[in-house]
C-alpha cells in the first residue's frame, strides 16, 4: 500500500481522496489544504485523524508518513508543490495541466528522473472505456487505415473563483484531455497546426474560450477539432463528439457516449461500444499505471516525460493564433 498525501482538497481534490481510498494499492494517509474549514470537512468525511491534516503541506512532506503525494492544488501552484514533493523523495501524481510552461515541466521531469521517482500527470481521459476502445480500433485498423478525425466539444462553462485569470481556459481545463488522447492514438507525428482563437464579447472568461484547430500529421492524416466554453445551445458530453473516418467506414462517438461503426455509405450502422454501469473508471486505470511505475518500474503512459509531447502541442496551439 502506498501511503498517499492529497494536497488540495477543493473540487478535484475531494474526488481524489475518495478514489485513492477505494484503490487496493493506495492508502489515503493524510490531506493538506490552506483552508482549515475545508481541511476539517474533508478530514471528518474521510475519517482522517487531526494529526494527519495539515494547513502547510511542507510540514506533511517532512513527517516521513508518506510514500506518494497527489497534487490537486490550483494550476498556478503545480510547479512549486510538485517540486517540493519530489525533493522530499515522494512519488508524485499531479493534476492536469502539468505546468504553465515547458521549462518548468522539463525541470520537474529531470528532477523526478534524478531522484528515481515516478512523476505522472492526471490525463485520465485517455483511460476511459470509450477512448481505450477507439485507440485499439485505430491501432488494429479495425476499419482499415485512418484518413481523418473530426472532434467537437461545446459546453457553457463559466470560470470558478481560482480560474478567472487562467490563459486559454478551454485548452488548459478541457481540451488538454482531448489533445493528450490524440497524441496517443494518431499513427504518425503531428507536423502542422493551424488555429483560430476567439473570446466572444459575451464570454465570462478573460481570454480566448473558443478555438478551431486544424492538424496535419506526417502520414497525411488530418484532424479538425472545435471547442467552446460559450455554448448556450446544443452542448456535448464532456467526452465530446468524434468521427474517425477510415478506409472502410467510420467510427462515430455520439452524444450519449456510445460508439458506432458506420459502413456501406451509411447504410449499415452497428453499435460496437457503450459504457456499462460499474465499468472501471479512467481514474482507477490511472492509479493502476502509477502503482506499476512505483512497484515494477514501468513508465506510465501519462508520465511527466510522456506528457511533454501533450504540453508542447498545447502551447503550440496557444501560440498559433491565426488572427494574429
Amino acid at each position: 500500500m502506498h501511503r498517499t498525501l492529497v494536497i488540495g482538497v477543493a473540487g478535484r481534490g475531494v474526488h481524489w481522496t475518495k478514489t485513492i481510498e477505494s484503490h487496493p494499492k493506495f492508502q489515503l494517509a493524510g490531506i493538506a489544504d490552506l483552508d482549515p474549514q475545508r481541511l476539517a470537512q474533508c478530514g471528518e468525511a474521510r475519517k482522517i485523524p487531526p494529526e494527519r491534516r495539515c494547513t502547510d503541506y511542507r510540514e506533511a512532506l517532512k513527517s516521513g508518513n508518506y510514500d506518494a503525494a497527489m497534487v490537486a492544488a490550483a494550476t498556478v501552484a503545480h510547479y512549486a508543490i510538485t517540486k517540493d514533493v519530489l525533493q522530499a523523495g515522494l512519488h508524485c501524481l499531479v493534476e492536469k495541466p502539468f505546468t504553465l510552461n515547458m521549462a518548468e515541466a522539463v525541470e520537474l521531469v529531470e528532477l523526478a528522473e534524478k531522484r528515481k521517482l515516478v512523476l505522472e500527470v492526471v490525463q485520465n481521459y485517455r483511460f476511459n472505456g470509450n477512448c481505450r476502445f477507439v485507440e485499439q480500433a485505430v491501432r488494429e485498423q479495425r476499419l482499415g487505415r485512418l484518413s481523418c478525425v473530426d472532434g467537437r466539444f461545446h459546453r457553457w462553462r463559466p470560470p470558478r473563483a481560482h480560474e478567472t485569470g487562467l490563459p486559454y481556459p478551454l485548452l488548459f481545463v478541457q481540451s488538454v484531455h482531448h489533445l493528450d488522447w490524440l497524441t496517443a492514438i494518431l499513427p504518425a507525428p503531428i507536423e502542422k497546426v493551424h488555429v483560430f482563437h476567439r473570446r466572444p464579447p459575451w464570454s465570462a472568461w478573460a481570454s480566448p474560450s473558443l478555438c478551431h484547430i486544424s492538424i496535419k500529421c506526417a502520414d497525411g492524416v488530418l484532424v479538425c477539432y472545435q471547442g467552446s466554453y460559450n455554448t448556450r445551445g446544443d452542448i456535448s458530453s464532456y467526452g465530446g463528439r468524434w468521427r474517425f473516418e477510415c478506409e472502410r467506414g467510420d467510427l462515430v462517438w455520439d452524444e450519449k457516449d456510445a460508439i458506432w461503426e458506420v459502413t456501406d455509405e451509411g447504410k449499415r450502422r452497428e453499435k460496437v461500444y457503450e459504457p456499462q454501469p460499474g465499468e472501471k473508471s479512467g481514474d482507477a486505470w490511472l492509479l493502476d499505471t502509477w502503482d506499476q511505475g512505483i512497484t515494477q518500474g514501468l513508465e506510465p503512459p501519462t508520465s511527466g516525460r510522456n506528457n511533454l509531447k501533450t504540453l508542447k502541442l498545447l502551447f503550440d496551439i496557444m501560440a498559433a493564433d491565426a488572427n494574429g
